[in-house]
């Protein structure tokens, strides 16, 4: 078995296609968090340079302003500012056209790591990330209707808005007073902010795939160039994500009724897909049908054609409802499962979070709430974390800790006031023994 390991943490997996890989012919190897971490630091930096350097050309320029190094050095920072304002555009121009063309658009996702900002504008939900190197649109079709015509607009548009925002730089232009047309007469910021969105066009023209922890992106050129000849498959594979994330949607407004409702639509048309099945047992979970969880996680598993990563999602999926159940006849499995995910997928949050439930309930309880307080902070799922929290709780009780048990008792209700565990945690926080003062 051939081990990948992180230089940065030496976190190791045999999962070689969830790290990153980068430097001379991929030499360097850097698990998922480490490598969030990486670019936000190396954002952080080049954006204090870019900040310094243009403090120090406008008091050179306030100096000298005839000295050529200040206006570069300012131009250099606008550049940079110009690069991450044109993001916001060109995500909204992938958005309208398809909310216009009758798609879903679910989420705009500004930058990369993890959230620090969630609102709504224009009429959409956005993701603020740290790093602002660029976004992506979360749309999808509700029904196969001109598929492929709609994937392409939807595409093209957000590369339009940029070349739309550059042309209007020309209205700087004097026209009037130039015969022979020359960027040079342009004045300077106005040609900043043409390069910018110009540069933003190409590279994204680029038909390149990113590799993101096993899931290939493709950049807005390469689905230009596929957008006519996808198969029949691929268009029906984005209509079911449509009722996953719906279902997913419903999920989070508490509704889980709705979402129970939304995936058994989206079953009824692609009763095989991957993650309709997955997210049925999801659901299931949320409603306590396990028995319907653990059918849906087990017809999955037993699939011979699973990606790994499908198999570590579907292995810990199960396991989590092994450990739910209590169920003595299922430890086995639980602890099988939970540890093959855990050992494919060491940093993903889920993981770590089953495998400390897992521990917990089989009372290994300094390891297992060890795990479940890396899983608690490292989550943005706010229904995992509540769920975290729950499971915190309810071991801090078995080890004697008060004091702890009512804190992420406290922090469940307030993360998820309709989560299904709160009445086991509040159940086992009720039940501790007076302690007189």
């Amino acid at each position: 078995m051939y081990m990948v390991t992180c230089q940065k943490c030496g976190v190791s997996s045999e999962y070689a296609e969830g790290f990153i890989k980068r430097g001379a012919l991929g030499a360097e190897m850097f698990c998922p968090p480490c490598w969030q971490s990486k670019q936000r630091r190396n954002f952080i930096l080049a954006w204090t340079a870019y900040f310094a350097g243009g403090l120090l050309g406008l008091l050179l320029y306030v100096d000298d302003p005839d000295l050529w190094f200040a206006s570069v050095l300012m131009l250099l920072w606008l550049l940079q500012v110009f690069l991450a304002i044109t993001i916001i555009p060109h995500e909204l121009g992938h958005a309208l056209i398809a909310r216009w063309l009758g798609w879903r658009v679910f989420r705009i996702v500004i930058g990369m790591g993890k959230t620090c900002a969630r609102c709504r504008f224009a009429g959409f939900d956005f993701d603020w990330r740290p790093v602002l190197l660029g976004g992506m649109t979360l749309i999808a079709p509700r029904n196969l209707a001109w598929f492929r015509m709609k994937l392409f607009a939807s595409v093209l548009a957000g590369l339009l808005v940029n070349v739309a925002l550059g042309a209007a730089m020309l209205l700087f232009y004097p026209w009037q007073e130039i015969g022979a047309f020359d960027l040079d007469y342009l004045p300077s910021v106005p040609k900043l902010f043409l390069f910018a969105n110009t540069l933003v066009v190409l590279l994204n023209l680029w038909p390149r795939t990113w590799k993101q922890f096993g899931i290939e992106v493709p950049s807005d050129g390469k689905q230009l160039l596929k957008a006519f000849f996808v198969k029949k498959t691929f268009a029906e594979e984005k209509h079911a994500a449509y009722f996953v994330m719906e279902g997913y949607e419903a999920l989070y407004r508490h509704n889980s009724d709705e979402a129970r409702l939304w995936v058994e639509r989206g079953l009824e048309r692609y009763p095989e897909d991957f993650n309709l099945l997955n997210a049925q047992g999801a659901v299931a979970i949320q409603r306590q049908d396990f028995t319907l969880a653990r059918q849906s996680f087990l017809q999955l598993l037993a699939r011979e054609n699973l990606k790994p990563i499908q198999r570590y999602v579907v292995a810990n999926n199960l396991a989590y409802v092994d450990a739910l159940t209590g169920s003595a006849e299922w430890f086995d499995e639980a602890n099988r499962l939970s540890l093959e995910a855990y050992s494919g997928l060491p940093w993903a949050p889920f993981a770590i979070g089953t495998r400390g439930t897992v521990l917990v309930e089989h009372g290994e309880l300094n390891e297992g709430i060890a795990l479940l307080e890396r899983a608690f902070k490292e989550t943005e799922d706010v229904l995992a974390k509540a769920e975290n929290a729950c499971f915190l709780a309810v071991a801090e009780c078995r080890r004697g800790d008060s004091t702890r048990a009512k804190h992420y008792l406290a922090l469940a209700e307030k993360l998820n006031p309709a989560s299904f565990l709160l009445p086991r945690a509040q159940s086992a926080v009720h039940s501790l023994p007076a302690v007189q003062d």
